[in-house]
């Protein structure tokens, strides 16, 4: 790395960040990290108490006499060619919308341009979640500002994840290298035949009732996959209905006819119930069509089954899953 300039303003960790700025886009630029004008370029020490980048509590804490800003300069968009540009500002605005995405509650801000055609800079306010508009248009069509809550300003860890978001690393990839486990948000449940089926397929699949599956009424489940996700593991997705079937028995009964099929799914796992976490209980395995179906409504349904009649599954046996 090479000696910071500015130690009395720019902390190691915020040049070791523009380095890797560089390094991510080979013939980018520094655009500066440090400067005396209002925001987070300046130091909190030398702004008045009313500056928008000083009054909020992560930007409170931290050293008071070092910049949180940083401004990368792509001279291929100086020259109106925003396919680099655009490339980096999509991935932190798609990340800023994600609400089950981490990476970015360090930051306060972006702006740069994420498209190839207009001549309107984005941004987004990561703190408060809502779309951020730059004073000056058009330096931000060629340059990302980054804005850092102050009191990450020494914390390599916080640069880290930005960097992530940057590489173009999705948040399953992510909390797979970080933790073992990620969560596939998606699955839904079908109020005809009780199970649980991938929604983005598109198509709704094939649902036992006849026809396809409906999500009207359902939550948003997610299902945790990954070397150390803990519970049962062995339930696929079958591609042909798409719902949710465990694999460790047989294949079952598929809607589609004859038995399920696994070619295309990930080794999901399913937790077994528990009163602590904020997670729906009474999921439970059939044991004819093997596959996953909601069992905790107070008449009883038992919703439609593939093997016939509707779904059976011991009592004492159930899962609990996360939904949103």
């Amino acid at each position: 790395m090479a000696k910071n300039p500015s130690p009395a303003q720019i902390t190691d960790a915020s040049w070791w960040l523009m380095e890797q700025l560089l390094a991510r886009s080979p013939g980018s630029r520094n655009g500066g990290i440090f400067d005396r004008k209002e925001g987070y370029h300046n130091t909190r020490k030398a702004l008045p108490p009313d500056d928008y980048s000083v009054v909020e509590p992560p930007d409170k804490g931290g050293p008071s006499d070092k910049a949180a800003a940083y401004d990368w300069t792509f001279p291929d968009a100086q020259r109106r060619d925003y396919k680099t540009i655009a490339k980096f500002a999509r991935r932190l605005l798609a990340a800023g919308k994600d609400p089950f995405d981490p990476r970015l509650d360090g930051w306060r801000e972006f702006y740069g341009q994420a498209d190839t055609v207009d001549q309107i800079a984005d941004g987004w306010d990561f703190r408060h979640n809502r779309k951020a508009v730059p004073k000056d248009n058009d330096k931000h069509l060629w340059h990302i500002h980054l804005s850092e809550s102050r009191n990450k300003v020494t914390d390599r860890a916080n640069k880290e994840l930005m960097l992530s978001v940057l590489r173009g690393e999705t948040l399953d990839q992510w909390s797979l290298r970080t933790t073992g486990v990620a969560t596939q948000r998606g699955w839904r449940w079908c109020n005809r035949c009780q199970g649980l089926w991938w929604a983005p397929s598109g198509d709704g699949g094939k649902c036992p009732a006849g026809g396809a599956h409906v999500r009207h009424g359902s939550g948003n489940y997610g299902l945790t996959y990954g070397p150390k996700a803990v519970g049962q593991r062995a339930w696929r997705w079958c591609h042909r209905c798409d719902g949710l079937w465990y694999n460790g028995v047989d294949s079952g009964s598929c809607p589609a006819g004859s038995g399920h099929v696994r070619d295309g799914s990930g080794d999901y796992v399913l937790p077994k119930a528990d009163k602590v976490r904020k997670r729906q209980r009474s999921w439970m395995q059939c044991r004819k069509c093997q596959g996953l179906w909601y069992a905790g409504h107070e008449d009883g349904r038992r919703g439609r089954c593939a093997g016939g009649g509707g779904h059976e599954s011991p009592d004492w046996l159930d899962y609990s899953l996360d939904f949103w």
